[in-house]
């Protein structure tokens, strides 16, 4: 192959089938700018301004950001048809960022320590779309160490996989819901009335 060398060359139109950097070890590079993410073949792109597409960008490796991802109305999916997808949509429209979790990546979001990040937690693909939280235990060492949140479309549930579900730690608890009411069958001050495995008890309360 033949080449020639110019300084600058003006052209209306280019057609090529194919271009590569000067030198094994030159990126190809569009404005004046150099690289800081270490391009060293003549197959890299160096871009020094913004670079505009206006169709899909298909990549066949990773895609990094090194300052702000900025994103408008748009959805970003994994998965299936749109029906079973997840996905990540901002939505000016609707005021909302929602996360939608599919049955393609088991309709769960599950929070577990980044050391286990290849590990399978073995939950099963719930009816409705379900949060857990794990310990920081090796899910291959133990799997049940986990507390859930979701709604069953009757009742909202919270259950751990293991051990006793504590409420106030460090504080008080106020159930908002609960039934006060200012005498009642035991010499305190009122009851709150709880259901405890579908029975109503009454806990007394103290002044």
């Amino acid at each position: 192959m033949s080449g020639i060398k110019e300084d600058v060359i003006i052209v209306k139109e280019l057609l090529a089938t194919r271009m590569k950097g000067q030198g094994t070890a030159v990126p190809i590079s569009i404005g004046t700018g150099s690289t800081s993410e270490g391009l060293v073949s003549s197959n890299d792109l160096y871009v020094t301004g913004k670079l505009e597409v206006d169709d899909d960008i298909e990549a066949d490796g990773n895609i990094r950001c090194n300052n702000n991802l900025v994103i408008g109305d748009s959805i970003i999916w994994g998965g299936l048809s749109t029906a079973t997808r997840t996905q990540i949509q901002f939505s000016g429209s609707f005021d909302q960022f929602l996360l939608a979790v599919g049955s393609d990546y088991g309709r769960q979001l599950v929070i577990g320590d980044a050391a286990y990040n290849s590990r399978d937690y073995d939950h099963a693909t719930p009816t409705d779309p379900t949060l857990f939280i794990h310990s920081i235990e090796d899910p291959n060492t133990s799997n049940t160490e986990w507390i859930s949140f979701t709604h069953n479309g009757t009742d909202g549930v919270i259950d751990t996989g293991s051990g006793t579900l504590n409420l106030g730690a460090t504080g008080n608890v106020n159930f908002a819901g609960a039934t006060f009411s200012a005498t009642g069958d035991t010499a305190t001050n009122g009851y709150v009335t709880l259901e405890v495995a579908g029975a109503a008890v009454k806990f007394a309360t103290v002044a």
